[in-house]
């Protein structure tokens, strides 16, 4: 397991953060926020039993993994993008 680093420009200093502990294969292939207190990560994380979807939450504080969904035999489970409510 790999820790991920996100980074905050206020538009005068860089606050981190850490997100929840990702496995290697996880690859994020979006991130979108409609405010500092809902931000969203979406992607896929990958292993020999098969591809996962990847959620990712962020709520001002601390950030938080989603629901996990594998995809059925034969085809992948991958979110390419998100927007956020």
């Amino acid at each position: 397991m790999e820790s991920v680093l996100i980074a905050h420009w206020n538009g005068s200093t860089w606050a981190t953060f850490r997100a929840p502990a990702l496995h290697r294969s996880a690859v994020p292939a979006d991130v979108a926020a409609s405010s500092a207190q809902n931000v969203w990560a979406v992607g896929a994380i990958s292993s020999p039993h098969g591809t996962r979807t990847l959620i990712l939450h962020f709520n001002g504080v601390r950030g938080k993994r989603g629901a996990q969904r594998r995809a059925l035999a034969g085809s992948s489970a991958t979110f390419h993008g998100v927007l956020p409510r």
